[in-house]
């Protein structure tokens, strides 16, 4: 019902870090479940989808949320067009597992002849074409970023839920301190991401970690400091 709410799009003009590193692992889970249902291990490819289905649940649609609310946000393409793409990818791998519920997802959020991903849709999911796989999308990097990204979010949650905060709690400033110029270019870009999730005002990248703030974590070569 959620991704109901945006109509898909084609061609995104900007993908954002979150947006590649979502892409990359869908194209990996597509590869492993299409082995796992030519081996024959059905359990398996049912507990892979699953698992994929809850971290993009849990972890992706936070990240994106406030890019699809923002009807003029710039960045707004890409979370759609990531948005579909997964959910599309992941009815049609549990279709021929739960072909019920996915034929009605299906038609209720796309319906017969609508476009997605440059083709008109067939009346039913199970005569529609099996996902393939886009190498072009697989990306390592990103992918090492999302999940930077991710241990950020979760020491943040975790940061709010012992002090009995919402997780929807703003932060005045978060700070993100790392000696490495690599690592702070690359969190950077994923400014608007780091926003989303943790619900800060503003994010500040450094190389060194200000001592005013409160240090909740430090991992990955990457200290954490919040202003609430």
């Amino acid at each position: 019902r959620f991704t109901s709410d945006y109509l898909p799009i084609l061609t995104p003009n900007i993908l954002t870090p979150a947006d590649l590193w979502q892409l990359s692992r869908t194209q990996k889970l597509i590869q492993r479940v299409t082995n796992l249902f030519i081996e024959y291990d059905y359990a398996a490819a049912k507990a892979e989808t699953e698992a994929f289905f809850w971290h993009f649940a849990d972890n992706y649609l936070e990240i994106a949320k406030q890019r699809l609310y923002d009807e003029n946000h710039t960045q707004r393409d890409g979370a759609i067009f990531t948005l579909h793409h997964t959910l599309l990818t992941l009815l049609k791998l549990f279709a021929p597992i739960l072909p019920h519920v996915t034929e009605a997802v299906y038609l209720g959020i796309y319906g017969e002849q609508q476009a997605v991903s440059g083709k008109s849709h067939v009346a039913s999911i199970h005569t529609s074409e099996w996902p393939v796989a886009d190498e072009s999308l697989i990306d390592e990097g990103a992918e090492s970023l999302g999940d930077t990204i991710l241990e950020i979010a979760i020491a943040v949650r975790r940061y709010k839920s012992e002090r009995n905060l919402s997780l929807g709690t703003e932060l005045k400033r978060l700070q993100l301190a790392t000696d490495h110029p690599n690592l702070r270019a690359a969190l950077s870009g994923a400014s608007a991401d780091l926003m989303s999730i943790t619900r800060a005002q503003k994010v500040e990248i450094s190389e060194k970690p200000d001592q005013n703030l409160e240090q909740i974590s430090s991992f990955s070569e990457i200290t954490i400091g919040i202003e609430m």
